[in-house]
């Protein structure tokens, strides 16, 4: 029987391993590890000479295979971290990225100037937008609503989880089934993905969901139906936040203005691309 290895040998094959398929393979590697036995970056490097057991080694590379394959990290070790909170993931829902905070940051700054704000997030996914803006806003009202039920479970258990309580789930087809509701703010990350689009096959999107990147006339089709259903459910004087393609924020606020929205502006992501754009109703 080959002797085990220690935490410093399994990472450093690993990271060959993962060399040809993962832009880092050794932080790759010591997430994976790190999953599995639970150790801190501290205990990592403390306990680098420790031999690892055959029952972790196993697991270990069976993790470092899917790895090679191309799965995202947030699918194999279950969760993302979005505004500080951990987001449990899974195959039904979008991956939560830094960009997204960007139409966060929005949200809370609209929602601290009203602490009884009436919120609706449309394709909530695994809930980190109506979850963190509960968690930042304790008094606001939100409801989200998913069209997969799945995505919309996962949501709930994160909610429960982060001890929010100020979020109502609904599975909807986006408006479906609100009724005369009004709300003061309407937040989406809708699909805007066109189907040709060769993003589609790179990184983690090859995993994620179609039914929540892809969206018909360029990308378009979704927020198109958001802008103009969003009349009937804001207040007077309600804005909407909507992210969007790092190219399409001109036709965004084209869409906004022509179906009645005023007052448009765009704000950049990380990359200082175009990434979310907010309007209001007068």
């Amino acid at each position: 029987m080959m002797p085990s290895a220690t935490v410093e040998h399994l990472l450093r094959k690993a990271k060959q391993q993962l060399s040809k398929t993962s832009d880092s393979p050794a932080l790759d590697s010591e997430i994976l590890f790190r999953h599995i036995t639970n150790y801190s970056t501290t205990e990592l490097i403390r306990e680098s000479e420790s031999k690892v057991s055959d029952i972790n080694e196993s697991h270990f590379w069976q993790l470092i295979l899917e790895r090679e394959k191309g799965t995202p990290i947030a699918y194999l070790v279950g969760k993302r971290e979005f505004w500080s909170l951990d987001f449990a993931v899974n195959e039904s829902t979008l991956i939560p990225r830094p960009d997204t905070e960007i139409l966060l940051e929005q949200a809370i700054k609209i929602t601290q100037q009203q602490p009884y704000c009436k919120i609706l997030d449309l394709g909530t996914g695994s809930g980190n937008i109506a979850i963190s803006i509960a968690h930042e806003c304790p008094t606001a009202n939100i409801t989200a609503v998913d069209i997969s039920s799945d995505a919309l479970n996962i949501a709930q258990q994160n909610a429960t989880r982060l001890g929010v309580q100020n979020v109502r789930f609904l599975l909807s087809d986006w408006f479906n089934k609100l009724t005369t509701e009004r709300f003061d703010l309407i937040a989406s990350n809708p699909p805007y993905v066109a189907k040709d689009d060769e993003h589609l096959i790179c990184g983690d999107v090859r995993f994620e969901p179609r039914s929540a990147l892809i969206s018909g006339d360029q990308g378009l089709d979704d927020i198109k139906h958001i802008a103009r259903h969003s009349l009937n459910f804001l207040e007077k004087n309600g804005q909407i936040l909507i992210e969007h393609g790092a190219t399409q924020g001109a036709k965004v606020r084209s869409i906004l203005h022509k179906v009645g929205f005023s007052r448009c502006e765009t704000f950049n992501d990380l990359s200082n691309n175009e990434r979310v754009s907010k309007s209001q109703l007068l």
